[in-house]
């Protein structure tokens, strides 16, 4: 996560510190990505850089090219098999597509991977929205309670009343 340091404010300016890290903390960026951002890192380790590249890309291109973002995220997991975060794009992208199964299957495999594979608030809608959709409300439900705290991290007010009101709707399915 990107955290600013306290020594570099100046006196009486406002900490960025907390506002940066709570804007990482909802970035498209996968956090192994982000620790590879070094030179002498991706040196040393280019198939993981060359995964990370494709995995920016593909998060960039999902909302209006979800196909070149699945094709994108299939060649960085092919890079990268042992990582969840281009399974998480995949999964993403599948539902983009309108192919909920496959998609709520590429979520659980992630987090097979990773348990903290899903810690971004629009990888958690992502996965709550696959497992609705295939009718798994019980896995729905837990993804919205780990997703409504952070709610406020997704990119728009439309899609956090979007977000509380199908958590509020799961709920109320699972447990009337």
């Amino acid at each position: 996560l990107l955290v600013a340091s306290p020594a570099s404010a100046k006196p009486g300016a406002e900490p960025v510190g907390e506002r940066l890290t709570v804007v990482a903390a909802g970035s498209a960026r996968p956090l192994t990505c982000a620790r590879s951002g070094r030179v002498w890192q991706r040196v040393g380790r280019p198939r993981a850089a060359r995964a990370c590249d494709l995995l920016l890309q593909g998060s960039a291109r999902l909302a209006g090219d979800p196909r070149a973002a699945l094709a994108l995220a299939e060649e960085a997991s092919e890079l990268v098999p042992d990582r969840a975060a281009p399974r998480v794009l995949v999964a993403r992208a599948r539902l983009a597509l309108g192919d909920f199964a496959e998609a709520a299957r590429g979520f659980a495999a992630a987090e097979e991977l990773d348990a903290g594979a899903l810690r971004a608030p629009m990888d958690l809608l992502a996965a709550a929205r696959a497992a609705a959709s295939t009718g798994d409300f019980s896995t729905a439900l837990r993804r919205y309670r780990r997703l409504v705290p952070r709610a406020s991290l997704l990119a728009d007010d439309a899609e956090r009343q979007r977000a509380l009101l199908e958590a509020a709707l799961v709920a109320q399915a699972v447990s009337p």
